[in-house]
């Protein structure tokens, strides 16, 4: 597997940082020439580490249950939404410190504004099968070119 993504997200109370219903699939460019889905599963898989709490009021994340069947949604999510949502049920995920989250690069869900009085921080991961992405990220490679030069 490459390691296509490393990141922090912070949800401090009050901040108003939410994301509204997505796929992933579209932020490693699926349907375009910079990735192909190698095993027809998406080729991704992206994971959420919880650093503290996720519950209802601090900005916890919603799946759409079964979305991911629907595969990489090349058109509007928006205009499709009411559909999904009468075919998939809505569940929030909530989670402790330490619990991990793995999702489909398909699977549609939301995250929603922290409107509780703790943070909610996480680690998210995204790994992809060798030779699907051909999408160029900042560092790319730059920590084994460090180990192979080193004395």
């Amino acid at each position: 597997m490459v390691q296509l993504i490393n990141q922090a997200h912070f949800k401090r109370p009050g901040d108003g940082v939410w994301f509204p219903w997505h796929q992933d699939s579209k932020h490693r460019r699926q349907g375009t020439e910079l990735f192909d889905d190698l095993n027809g599963k998406g080729s991704f898989v992206e994971s959420l580490l919880a650093i503290d709490p996720m519950a209802d009021d601090n900005g916890p994340i919603e799946v759409l249950v079964g979305s991911h069947r629907e595969g990489h949604l090349s058109e509007i999510l928006s205009q499709r939404l009411p559909q999904l949502e009468s075919r998939y049920p809505r569940i929030t995920i909530n989670m402790n410190p330490g619990d991990v989250l793995l999702m489909s690069p398909f699977t549609v869900h939301q995250s929603l504004p922290n409107q509780g009085r703790r943070s909610r921080y996480t680690f998210l991961n995204g790994y992809a099968l060798p030779g699907a992405s051909r999408r160029i990220y900042p560092g790319c490679g730059l920590g084994l070119k460090r180990q192979l030069s080193e004395p």
